[in-house]
């Protein structure tokens, strides 16, 4: 999102638009209309709390959305490497 908008992402910028809040999950979220250059509208629920999409349905009347969403912590030894093993940086190289 740029400046909490979609729509300068969209591939149609100018048909993209801010349709409301709604809530989602338990969640209060925005809800995009973003129209898709092959004629139909794809809508977006982000909570921009969380910064993620709540939802997401498609003209064909698809939809995704996420369930049972939870914030909690998480311990920083889960990104600990395991015994026995070591960091090896990666060594950049352009010609690739």
């Amino acid at each position: 999102m740029t400046g909490g908008s979609l729509c300068p992402h969209a591939q149609l910028p100018s048909e993209c638009k801010l349709v409301g809040t709604e809530n989602v999950g338990g969640r209060t979220v925005k809800k995009w209309d973003l129209y898709n250059p092959k004629g139909f509208h794809v809508y977006y629920w982000i909570d921009e709390n969380l910064g993620i999409t709540m939802r997401m349905a498609f003209a064909d009347d698809t939809t995704y959305q996420v369930t049972n969403l939870r914030k909690d912590f998480i311990s920083d030894s889960l990104f600990e490497l395991p015994s026995g093993y070591k960091k090896v940086e990666r060594q950049f190289n352009p010609c690739r």
